[in-house]
């Protein structure tokens, strides 16, 4: 993994600016032990590291460089509503400590700039329960850094953690409008399978086995990175029950964004 992680990041820097970067300080033995810094020519220094105890304040400072329509787009935790934001970031940074999740956070300059993680890389109850290991992905990036395709760093970076646990595929889901997102998956060899109704600042998989509730939900894409092919017809139908449960549930509860 380590070796994979550290020639994936020295490419995307000689992509986008053409040069070698100055010395890589990688470890990314573990999933849960990760540290990465490198250089951008002309941008400084950037930093990757596992979420850990004491980061409340720090994703606090991520979210003041979402945009609103970032935070609607980026939506595993209520930006707008501090009275559960706290409690949403105390529970996600237990989680990551725990090794339940693989939580990812990035850094420009010391400043924390993107989040991406692996819902459920410590394993799936709910994909364990048809005999499959699939985690679900997501990254949220700073305004003002859009564009520099960090996302798809950040994807294949994420893909060489599942494939390092023996995931057999990893599942995403985008909004609608978030085109760019998508064509950044499709590019990453994720595939569209169908539209989800998926619930906002809360994990699908909980809300469908009842450890959590959902009161808004929004029509997005579901995507899946085939990592273990002699599976893919169990994993498509995997992601087509979700996609059938989850209209049942966001039906009843009578708030279905559009996307």
């Amino acid at each position: 993994m380590e070796e994979k992680i550290g020639s994936l990041v020295l490419d995307y820097v000689k992509r986008k600016t053409g040069a070698a970067s100055e010395p890589l300080s990688l470890r990314a033995t573990d999933p849960w032990d990760m540290r990465i810094s490198f250089h951008l020519p002309g941008s400084g220094p950037f930093a990757i590291r596992n979420v850990r105890e004491g980061d409340l304040e720090t994703f606090l400072a991520f979210g003041v460089g979402l945009s609103a329509a970032s935070r609607e787009s980026f939506r595993p935790y209520p930006w707008d509503d501090p009275d559960r934001l706290f409690p949403a970031l105390r529970t996600a940074i237990g989680q990551a400590v725990a090794g339940v999740d693989a939580c990812y956070l990035m850094f420009h300059e010391a400043r924390p700039i993107g989040e991406f993680f692996l819902w459920k890389a410590g394993g799936n109850p709910d994909s364990r329960a048809r005999g499959l290991e699939v985690p679900e992905l997501g990254i949220g990036f700073a305004d003002s850094y859009h564009g520099r395709g960090l996302g798809g760093l950040c994807t294949r970076l994420l893909t060489i953690v599942a494939e390092h646990l023996m995931a057999d595929g990893i599942e995403l889901t985008t909004a609608m409008d978030n085109e760019p997102g998508f064509h950044t998956y499709l590019n990453a060899d994720y595939e569209y399978v169908g539209d989800i109704a998926n619930p906002l600042e809360a994990d699908v998989t909980a809300v469908l086995g009842d450890q959590a509730s959902a009161t808004r939900w929004r029509l997005e894409r579901q995507m899946i990175h085939v990592i273990n092919q002699g599976r893919r017809a169990a994993l498509l139908g995997y992601l087509a029950e979700k996609r059938r449960l989850s209209s049942v549930l966001a039906a009843k509860s009578g708030s279905i964004l559009a996307g």
